[in-house]
């Protein structure tokens, strides 16, 4: 019973999570389509990934993120997609 209780709330978690990613939380300025999205977002992720700073330590970790987030946002932007707030 534990099991299946901790595999729900894990699966609601997840599904809650995912929520940024999907193709749903973007305005389709351009009705590109979800397969160009998901080329798109791909992309973008990949690019946040490469062009954030290398900094060191715990606070330098969530700043690292929060530069990662506002590269990907800025990406996604360039390319037609704008976030739903």
């Amino acid at each position: 019973m534990k099991r299946l209780a901790y595999i729900l709330s894990y699966l609601v978690v997840i599904s809650a999570c995912q929520q940024s990613t999907e193709y749903d939380a973007f305005v389709d300025q351009n009705q590109q389509g979800k397969e160009i999205f998901l080329k798109e977002f791909d992309f973008c992720k990949k690019y946040a990934d490469l062009h954030a700073g290398r900094n060191e330590g715990s606070q330098a970790a969530g700043e690292r993120f929060i530069q990662k987030q506002k590269i990907f946002y800025v990406c996604m932007e360039k390319k037609q997609w704008i976030p739903k707030h």
